[in-house]
């Protein structure tokens, strides 16, 4: 079978591998692999089985670092200012705003006095 014909989504750990539209198996995805397979065989041999799952395991990888690109990109803006810090910070009301300054200055306070 060819590899392109195989599909793999993730949702936590758990992967779920699908052939056309038809669920084939379901692993966990650890350690940049696809472990615990159960399911029906993805190759004709033991060695294309697992050629399979290191196929779909790189695709996951590179599909996980391109979600990660584009979120640090909209993190930050071109003068590198943290724009998710700001965006938390306006989500806050006035008084939640001043009870987290108020909590940093304490910790702080306690990290200078040793």
């Amino acid at each position: 079978m060819p590899l392109d014909n195989f599909h793999a989504t993730i949702d936590g750990d758990i992967v779920r591998i699908h052939l056309g539209g038809d669920l084939r198996g379901t692993g966990r995805f650890a350690n940049g692999r696809i472990e615990h397979y159960h399911g029906a065989p993805l190759g004709e041999t033991p060695e294309a089985h697992e050629s399979a799952l290191a196929h779909l395991a790189a695709l996951l990888l590179e599909q996980a670092r391109a979600e990660l690109a584009a979120m640090q990109k909209e993190a930050y803006d071109d003068d590198g200012v943290d724009l998710s810090l700001i965006r938390w910070m306006l989500s806050l009301t006035p008084r939640e705003r001043l009870r987290a300054v108020d909590d940093h200055g304490r910790s702080l306070a306690r990290v200078l006095a040793g």
